[in-house]
């Protein structure tokens, strides 16, 4: 969950679901994220949803919360966002390849 700093509050709260957390533990155990970097790289991604919650890629025949946006260009993590909270939650990563 991000903090927000004085003056300066995102307009959505970033959450991690129990899958995210079990996908992201997962990737760790079978060595496809560093566990040294990537951290910085989801900081980022949840500054990105905090402020621009649609910005990932929605796909056709899903519900138009539901959405992707790419880690360091070799991850998937999905998403959803909740008006009503005000909230994104992150819902699964998943290893889609890369260099």
């Amino acid at each position: 969950m991000l903090r927000d700093v004085p003056g300066n509050r995102p307009p959505y709260e970033v959450r991690e679901t129990a899958q995210f957390d079990a996908d992201w533990r997962r990737e760790i155990q079978l060595g496809n994220l560093n566990p040294m970097l990537a951290p910085s790289d989801l900081l980022f991604i949840k500054m990105l949803l905090a402020q621009q919650p649609y910005l990932g890629r929605w796909q056709p025949g899903t519900p138009y919360d539901s959405r992707t946006i790419a880690l360091a260009r070799v991850f998937e993590i999905g998403y959803y966002v909740v008006e009503d909270d005000q909230a994104v939650y992150l819902d699964s990563i998943s290893f889609i390849g890369g260099s």
